[in-house]
């Protein structure tokens, strides 16, 4: 038998083949393009083969001018906080409609997102809770040709032409241009969002500007600076109510302001103010007062109720009633009406309108070509959806660029920044627009969102005049206020945080209308239990405020005190008690508070 022996020339053929496959296998690939909005993915990788797994190469990520490429020769850089890079490729990915997840080496995932209109992108990263812990991840980047970077005054600036698009500085991450690498920094086992926005338009580089150089650093929009102007507006309204006096001897009241002198707004400020600074029982005496001198605009039945909006009893439920049967209608029916549609804060909880048909109309709206006033409209939807309801991913992008759009259109000059249509800016939409990007900036949205509100609510309060009135609209063009005012009264009712603002609080179908900053709603089968606070003025009493209650169906008693109550039509006399509309299933209550906390208990 022959022995078959392996030989110096076998060894090198089996060498050759050997080395041959593995740089076969090694130097094979293939090229694999994804698109996501205005984001080009570009994944290298070897060939899959059975029992062999694909190897990521290097992936290339390209945005406007940005180029991300990482590969071997090009890895993201991990420092932890023993000072130690360790280099780092990608092992895997993942891909959506809206972003690539970059799963790295050492358990880390990068995540690369656009948005539907690929206007913005947003890089976040988890990281692995390992000791020593990660404090930095470094991505390289390049420019892509003719595009350059420079350093703005708020921002890195990446320009080619008329294109360009901004990263604005912030504590988060830097850019070291000389290694070409973004630095981003963990904190707290996270790291920050770093968010590239588009401002394509000219006027938020313009913005950007105007921020720098015509803002002074004491004009900057402080808590202070709404404070003096609600305090302002404050102060003059109680003026109007200030000398009003109850001559005892003849039974008389002096000094009461003529009707053409004070508004349901101004009465309802002034109770607030006073119901916050602890002497509202006093100014309520004057108030009533007014109330001797002209009793049809203070009785439960018309307009105000001791200045809480109690607009003509039952006539105002039953407007109520038309406002959401419209409302429901029209999100039922008619997608083109919602454009045209602010729905109230108050309909948004408790189910009463259709949240996830509004929604799923809202999210397929172009928002391009709407007036400012649809945008604003169709963004304040939005929100109390994202708020109220179940929002999904869409919600949040439509968000974003309805917010985007109406940032788009702001113009500046050295009275103030502006949200302008056709060379005129109506005031009081900025303020509205303004508080609703205050909420918009939450969720986000541009780093211009909340700085654009906040420049809108300061010009809107330094274009008021003395009497802290502002002119209604600003042609920005003829640089002409308009003679037409927006009230001190209105200011203050959307700018103050007062929390004795007549508004709603709602539960279990139960709707109060109250100047209390506390409500607690319980129902059972067989109950409905409202407790309300309201501070005790040990000097009279008479420590009365009006409740309008609706929801509350037919019932077999009303316990006030832990004592059954008995309607009275004339209540208001007594200075506590009610009156129920059973056909309304609407209840007026004046409870006299002996204690903070006094509780009213139906039962059926």
């Amino acid at each position: 038998m022959k022995i078959f022996k392996i030989t110096s020339l076998y060894k090198l053929i089996y060498l050759t083949i050997t080395i041959s496959f593995i740089y076969f296998f090694y130097s094979e690939h293939k090229i694999y393009h994804y698109n996501i909005g205005e984001m080009d993915v570009y994944e290298t990788s070897s060939i899959e083969y059975p029992l062999i797994p694909k190897r990521i190469k290097s992936l290339k990520i390209t945005y406007k001018g940005l180029d991300l490429t990482i590969s071997g020769e090009t890895p993201v850089l991990i420092k932890s906080d023993d000072n130690i890079r360790r280099t780092s490729k990608v092992v895997s990915i993942k891909i959506d409609e809206q972003s690539v997840n970059l799963h790295l080496e050492n358990n880390t995932i990068l995540n690369i997102k656009v948005d539907n209109y690929g206007d913005r992108l947003t890089i976040t990263s988890t990281i692995p809770k390992v000791f020593p812990k990660i404090k930095e991840i470094e991505i390289p980047f390049t420019l892509i040709k003719d595009f350059t970077m420079s350093n703005g005054e708020l921002s890195y600036i990446i320009k080619s032409g008329k294109d360009e698009f901004h990263l604005k500085y912030n504590d988060n991450y830097t850019v070291n241009r000389s290694n070409n690498h973004i630095i981003l920094y963990a904190e707290d086992d996270n790291l920050s969002n770093l968010t590239f926005s588009p401002l394509n338009s000219s006027d938020l580089p313009i913005a950007e500007q105007w921020y720098m150089k015509y803002r002074k650093p004491e004009q900057k929009l402080t808590d202070e600076l709404i404070n003096n102007f609600i305090d302002n507006i404050s102060t003059s309204i109680s003026q109007i109510f200030k000398f009003i006096e109850y001559n005892s001897d003849s039974g008389t009241w002096k000094n009461l302001p003529s009707r053409d002198k004070y508004t349901q707004d101004s009465v309802i400020v002034y109770l607030a103010e006073a119901m916050s600074k602890g002497n509202y029982s006093s100014s309520l005496i004057k108030i009533n007062g007014l109330k001797s001198l002209y009793p049809s605009d203070f009785g439960f039945k018309s307009m105000p109720f001791l200045g809480n909006i109690v607009q003509n009893g039952s006539k105002e439920h039953l407007n109520q009633k038309r406002e959401l049967e419209n409302i429901e209608r029209i999100v039922k029916y008619s997608t083109s009406e919602l454009l045209n549609l602010w729905i109230p804060e108050h309909y948004f909880p408790g189910n009463q309108i259709d949240l996830i048909k509004l929604q799923e109309d809202l999210v397929t709206l172009s928002v391009k070509d709407l007036t400012l006033e649809q945008k604003a409209i169709y963004l304040n939807n939005l929100l109390g959806i994202i708020q109220y309801g179940k929002p999904t991913e869409g919600t949040f992008n439509s968000v974003k660029i309805a917010s985007d759009f109406i940032i788009n259109q702001i113009k500046w000059d050295e009275t103030g920044l502006y949200l302008v249509e056709n060379d005129i800016s109506n005031q009081r939409l900025n303020l509205d627009i303004a508080k609703i990007l205050l909420k918009a900036a939450q969720h986000e949205t541009s780093e211009y969102t909340k700085p654009v509100a906040e420049a809108l609510i300061s010009t809107y309060i330094r274009n008021s005049d003395r009497s802290s009135s502002v002119s209604l609209t600003y042609n920005i063009k003829d640089k002409i206020f308009s003679k037409e005012k927006i009230t001190p009264e209105e200011s203050y009712l959307k700018l103050s945080t007062n929390k004795h603002i007549p508004h709603y609080y709602q539960d279990y179908g139960v709707k109060v209308w109250t100047i209390s900053d506390s409500v607690q709603i319980q129902q059972t089968p067989n109950s409905t239990r409202i407790s309300i606070t309201y501070p005790v003025d040990s000097k009279t009493n008479i420590n009365s405020h009006f409740l309008y209650i609706s929801g509350i169906k037919p019932y077999a008693q009303l316990y006030f005190k832990g004592k059954p109550w008995r309607a009275d039509v004339n209540f208001e006399k007594w200075n506590v008690g009610y009156y129920y509309d059973q056909t309304s299933q609407m209840l007026y209550f004046l409870p006299n508070h002996t204690n903070i906390r006094e509780e009213i208990l139906v039962t059926y």
